[in-house]
């Protein structure tokens, strides 16, 4: 199993793990939510063929992954900030869209459009980085942030692995293993600070560093 397919696995399990423990079972519409996103993973590791390692982790969670979310919350701030500035990297894409294309993807395409296209795609993702700085330094505004920041990776992982291993020896693939921990790690923020009474909500804000 490829080590990307195995910190995909590990990943996504211990947030599923966490959340599984903790999440009420009372509450009807969270588990649907829960059990929707169980089903989302379920199909990507179908396609990646991934799947397998992360059910045998989920069964036996590791006793660390509570204190691994806490920790999550406590540090959000800084962890926004590094995903920020590593996802406006990709502003190389807007200045040059031909070479950005050929080390992501190994391929390149031609013509005024693909030049459009691909250069308004870089300044959109590098655009995404600068949410998610700013979101670090604005608590209020996290949570949308996270939210667009996550949706967007989320999509892009899910595009990529829809061609299977085609991509995944160019830096496309250190970008889905990269996007898919930042992920889990946004939706782990974002259910935490959902269930956290109203006086904890600060946690993680820039004064509390």
């Amino acid at each position: 199993m490829p080590a990307w397919c195995l910190a995909y696995d590990v990943g996504t399990a211990a947030s599923l793990a966490w959340l599984m423990k903790h999440e009420p079972r009372a509450n009807h519409a969270r588990h649907q939510s829960l059990g929707a996103f169980h089903g989302f993973l379920l199909a990507a590791g179908n396609a990646s063929t991934c799947y397998p390692a992360a059910l045998l982790y989920l069964r036996n969670p590791s006793p660390r992954t509570e204190a691994s979310v806490s920790w999550i919350v406590v540090n959000i701030h800084r962890i926004m900030i590094l995903s920020g500035v590593l996802t406006m990297t990709m502003v190389y894409a807007a200045l040059a869209p031909e070479a950005a294309l050929r080390s992501t993807f190994g391929e390149s395409m031609s013509g005024p459009v693909a030049d459009i296209v691909v250069r308004n795609w870089g300044a959109l993702i590098a655009l995404v980085g600068a949410m998610l700085i700013y979101g670090a330094r604005k608590p209020a505004v996290r949570p949308m942030a996270l939210t667009v920041a996550g949706a967007s990776k989320a999509i892009f992982v899910a595009l990529v692995l829809s061609h299977g291993g085609q991509f995944l020896g160019y830096q496309a693939g250190i970008a889905v293993l990269i996007d898919v921990l930042w992920v889990v790690v946004f939706v782990a923020y974002l259910l935490s600070v959902r269930r956290a009474p109203t006086g904890d909500l600060k946690i993680g804000s820039v004064g509390t560093a």
